[in-house]
């Protein structure tokens, strides 16, 4: 048993994922992700598990990588991506035979999940269609003429790569294409009875700051087009009704809009919409973020015949399965939605057997990564089937995590989950008071490896969840809007005083830190306190108004939350930006920033930077190349111990007694 958990324990990690069950319930598969300590990448396998007594059936031999399964409605036939890092294409398994079958051999590769015909004789599939690279300005030379022309993690180019929509024939293997190429088709799911396929795309606005992805419909036979929804409001998750009469979709107003709660609406195939949830206060298909990439943008709702709608939620730091009851659509919907799986944990995909109502699923808590279970649709009968991260974690000795509510001086109490590094107790230990990102995305029951290493160093590490975050009702996330930096940091402030309080920790030697918004509120509350000994800001925003206009969306999300763009109301931009306090600035502060994040671009910490420098401050600049916004999820190994060595370095020295 080792103290605890090291940074070479990174590649040991599983990180299961994208549930799908059979109809009848017998078979799970889960797709499970893990680091390649040779290649310093994710790599991808494909686990099918038997939801009675966990046995695990190896795929055959077939592609380097495998994914995103989906089971066959008329029996246990497993449609699957496998190929490997340059493109993946579409298999088949029999799960009764010993071999795969190829379905496609798309040139760019496919693009996401297929989805089942509902009598198993097709499938429809996204194609991706490569962008040219061309220009005739010559190599790198481009001119540009729309509203977006970045996306996050990659190089800027002049053109964009394309989905659209194929039907394949498992009887005669004939292929079709559904839609015309030009635009971003996904999400494709077949209607029970078989006439439509509802999907995502951006084809009647294209790549635009204010529209997106819409809900379309396509006829299966003739191809023919319908556009249900706007494109400005969010919308995710498509469903059909078991009658094919209607689409279940989560959505809210402006796909923006990050502070208000996520509903769940339905569309009828003739395009009359209505809320099924707008007398309840939760937020659907939200989840608890953490240092993996997991549950970001991957919600789902299953509507199933005489049950209801089976949703995700969040509630004070855990994400819970739901069922909505529905009725008819038409009909009051009444206001509950009854748990199916709650607790102090994080679900992080799920799904449901048409015929069973038996529900698999991923849930992680901060003693696991997570692991495949199942219950029945009462919420009874639950069961672990995998322990795929048992080997590793019974070798290491993990720290304490425990649950405190700390008075926010306003008759408010903020949720905070505070680590003990693992081993003996240690009086007046350091603190890490880590701050999370979006800033309405929640932190909580979800397990965390890096705060998990940083406790093994002996570390205290506290995250909380102040005002703005989501599961605690639509008054509490909405509490910053128009206010960055006001109620949250009081909320934050009191957090740290909490931790300073106590007995195992030191006062003097507490650290603040947090990516993305909460590397704006590190900044936020150094610019406004000397509690803190030392702070890390990682793909922070630092000045509002620079950031607006340089992030991939042209400031639409910000300027949703902050109700104005900045010169609309430019004193509200100065006020709230960090980079404003910097000459105040005395802690100690590491930036860290991806050189391709163009969601938080990297003249946020450059500005920052120069500033402290400026006015002889302590400061230190690590600027990652390669890597984008979402580097501290899914950056390569190689990337990952660059960030190590000098975060924990930083930490040494400004927290060393």
């Amino acid at each position: 048993m080792t103290r605890g958990i090291t940074a070479d324990h990174i590649a040991l990690v599983r990180r299961l994922c994208d549930v799908d069950i059979s109809t009848d319930g017998g078979l799970a598969c889960v797709t499970e992700w893990q680091l390649d300590p040779e290649t310093g990448t994710d790599g991808s396998r494909l686990l099918v598990v038997d939801c009675e007594d966990g046995a695990v059936t190896s795929l055959p031999s077939g592609p380097a990588h495998t994914r995103a399964g989906r089971w066959s409605p008329t029996g246990r036939t497993l449609a699957l991506l496998g190929g490997d890092a340059e493109s993946m294409q579409l298999w088949l398994w029999d799960s009764a035979q010993a071999s795969m079958v190829r379905l496609t051999d798309e040139p760019a590769g496919v693009a996401g999940p297929c989805s089942w015909s509902p009598d198993g004789r097709a499938v429809v599939y996204p194609r991706a269609m490569e962008a040219s690279g061309q220009s005739f300005l010559g190599a790198r030379a481009f001119t540009i003429t729309g509203d977006t022309y970045k996306v996050d993690g990659r190089d800027v180019t002049a053109d964009r790569a394309t989905v659209n929509l194929q039907i394949h024939s498992i009887v005669d293997g004939s292929v079709r294409t559904l839609t015309s190429p030009g635009s971003i088709d996904s999400n494709c799911t077949w209607s029970p009875d078989g006439r439509w396929i509802a999907f995502l795309s951006d084809r009647d606005s294209g790549p635009t700051w204010a529209a997106g992805p819409a809900l379309w419909l396509a006829d299966s036979v003739d191809g023919s087009l319908r556009r249900l929804t706007d494109g400005i409001g969010l919308v995710e998750a498509p469903a059909w009704s078991p009658d094919s009469r209607s689409i279940a979709f989560i959505a809210n107003s402006n796909r923006h809009n990050h502070s208000g709660n996520h509903e769940i609406r339905a569309v009828t195939v003739d395009g009359v919409q209505r809320s099924l949830t707008a007398a309840l206060d939760i937020s659907f298909g939200i989840c608890v973020e953490s240092d993996d990439a997991r549950g970001y943008g991957d919600a789902t709702l299953v509507w199933r015949d005489g049950a209801g709608i089976f949703c995700g939620f969040s509630v004070g730091g855990s994400t819970r399965i739901g069922v909505l009851p529905t009725g008819d659509i038409g009909e009051d919907i009444r206001p509950q939605a009854v748990e199916v799986v709650s607790g102090d944990r994080t679900v992080l995909s799920f799904a449901v057997a048409a015929s069973t109502g038996r529900v698999a699923f991923v849930a992680s808590d901060p003693s696991s990564p997570g692991e495949l279970s199942v219950v029945e649709s009462s919420g009874l009968d639950e069961r672990i089937l995998t322990g795929r991260n048992d080997s590793w974690l019974s070798g290491v000795d993990l720290a304490s995590v425990t649950r405190v509510s700390v008075d926010a001086a306003d008759g408010t109490y903020i949720d905070a989950w505070v680590m003990t590094p693992p081993g003996d107790s240690v009086a007046e230990a350091p603190a890490l008071l880590s701050v999370h990102g979006g800033p309405h995305w929640p932190t909580g029951w979800r397990f965390s490896f890096e705060n998990q290493r940083l406790a093994a160093q002996g570390y205290v590490i506290c995250v909380s969840n102040p005002r703005g975050s989501q599961g605690y009702g639509e008054a509490f996330s909405r509490a910053i809007v128009g206010a960055w930096g006001d109620r949250d940091y009081l909320d934050v402030l009191a957090v740290a005083e909490y931790l300073a309080g106590r007995s195992d920790t030191d006062a003097a030697r507490i650290a603040i830190g947090g990516a993305s918004y909460g590397g704006y509120l590190t900044c936020w509350a150094i610019g406004h306190s000397n509690l803190f000994a030392a702070a890390i800001a990682e793909n922070a925003v630092t000045d509002l108004r620079s950031y607006a206009l340089t992030t991939a969306d042209g400031g639409a999300f910000i300027a949703e939350d902050l109700g104005s763009l900045p010169w609309e109301d430019p004193q509200l931009y100065v006020r709230l930006s960090p980079l404003t306090y910097a000459p105040a600035m005395c802690t100690p502060l590491l930036l860290v920033h991806g050189e391709r994040d163009h969601n938080c671009p990297i003249n946020q910490s450059e500005q920052m930077y120069t500033v402290l420098r400026r006015h002889g401050r302590d400061v230190t600049f690590l600027r990652i190349p390669g890597e984008g916004h979402l580097m501290v999820l899914e950056a390569s190994l190689e990337r990952r111990r660059q960030r190590w060595v000098v975060l924990d370095e930083f930490l040494r020295t400004h927290l060393t007694p």
